[in-house]
């Protein structure tokens, strides 16, 4: 036979381990939510690196053109800059030839 004092240590513990079941159940659902929040942040992450990517080149290829844009005050500067492009490659293969 079960007594009242150990009927009403079983009502504590049963109350405890529902409490308890029911925290489980809310850091389930808060740790779902937060894998949902890592997953866009690393999608996010993504789309940001692959942007940093195009960026980068288009910059490269930005800068190549402003080095052999031609206007017309800077037409000899450029010239200038395109002669001393040609001699240095001809100094390099003059390097890559002995």
């Amino acid at each position: 036979m079960i007594t009242g004092a150990e009927t009403e240590v079983l009502d504590v513990f049963e109350g405890k381990l529902q409490k308890l079941i029911g925290m489980c159940d809310t850091l389930k659902s808060e740790n779902l939510a937060l894998r949902q929040v890592v997953a866009q942040g690393k999608a996010r992450e993504a789309e940001l690196q692959q942007k940093i990517e195009q960026l980068s080149a288009d910059y490269g290829n930005l800068k190549a053109t402003k080095v052999l844009s031609v206007s017309g005050h800077d037409l000899e500067s450029t010239r200038k800059k395109v002669s001393g492009l040609v001699c240095e490659i001809d100094r390099c293969i003059e390097m890559l030839n002995v």
